[in-house]
């Protein structure tokens, strides 16, 4: 599950939240507790209406962080009490610090406004130009699903070592030639690597460059259902069988409109800015004295 990421939270001071959120059977609007106070429902509701984009999408789209994100306000909200009254926001530097996060919020948030795209665009017309001077780019390299049954040993291992890890290949390459042979039964028996042996030998789809170039020769030949010669590694030995294939082919609109779109909307916006400040340097042109710079830092290396 995605954690939520709230200011100053981490998800391990999460887990000292056991206490269940819930409405009260009295239907009072009281929806959480911490220690002895009481959180009224109007509270958490201003604390979400102060979430980011991301993470109340995060939420909509995953209802159940919801009790995770209440927890981590809590969290913040107790540290920040805390804070306050013990005079830390007054500390001179603590005050300087917050006076630069707020500059920053405040300049990055209205440079943002400025350089807001319209919400009709891209229009149909930019999406497909975008789809047809990308092409190249869109094409999905060919796939292979593949299993494993995975012999391990050591490239600099003894020679009675390597003759019972050939055994051991000899025997599995025996039942795998046997009649009505189960793959991924003698993967989950025979393999020495558990994450996949758990799943009847099999480690997922992968790409051609995913492949390890010792065999990506020998899997490139393979056809649905067929199983591989053993193939002796630095690790050990391998036996691949192809599960399934996905030939080349070039991403339909359909499949990238969303990423073109991001794509499409973030150059615009970028764009926007470039231009805005660009306009901002013209109607007030900069002028740095750079000798006086220049002795500024040498003196600032003297403290």
């Amino acid at each position: 599950m995605k954690l939520i990421r709230l200011p100053i939270l981490v998800a391990a001071a999460l887990a000292a939240f056991t206490m269940p959120l819930h409405a009260q059977p009295d239907g009072s609007n009281l929806i959480a507790k911490m220690g002895s106070k009481d959180i009224p429902l109007a509270e958490i509701q201003t604390a979400l209406g102060r979430l980011s984009a991301e993470e109340r999408t995060a939420i909509d789209q995953n209802p159940s962080l919801l009790n995770q994100a209440v927890r981590a306000m809590l969290l913040q909200k107790a540290v920040m009490e805390k804070a306050v009254a013990e005079g830390y926001d007054k500390k001179p530097d603590i005050v300087a610090q917050l006076e630069r996060v707020r500059e920053a919020a405040l300049v990055e948030s209205y440079l943002q406004s400025v350089s807001k795209v319209p919400e009709d665009y891209p229009s149909e017309a930019e999406i497909k130009a975008a789809y047809d001077a990308n092409l190249k780019a869109l094409v999905v390299p060919k796939q292979i699903q593949m299993a494993q049954i995975y012999i391990a040993v050591p490239q600099d291992a003894g020679a009675e070592a390597n003759q019972k890890a050939r055994t051991r290949v000899e025997d599995v390459v025996a039942k795998l030639k046997a009649k009505d042979a189960d793959f991924g039964g003698i993967a989950r028996r025979s393999s020495d690597e558990p994450t996949s042996a758990g799943r009847d030998g099999e480690i997922g789809w992968l790409t051609e460059a995913q492949i390890q170039p010792e065999i990506r020769e020998c899997t490139a030949k393979l056809k649905k259902g067929e199983i591989s010669e053993p193939v002796r590694l630095s690790d050990g030995w391998h036996i691949l069988k192809c599960l399934d294939v996905k030939e080349s082919y070039v991403a339909g609109l359909e499949e990238v409109r969303q990423g073109l779109v991001s794509r499409l909307r973030a150059e615009r916006a970028r764009a926007n800015r470039e231009q805005y400040v660009a306009g901002m340097l013209r109607e007030n042109p900069l002028a740095i004295n750079e000798i006086a710079m220049a002795q500024l830092l040498k003196d600032s290396k003297k403290k």
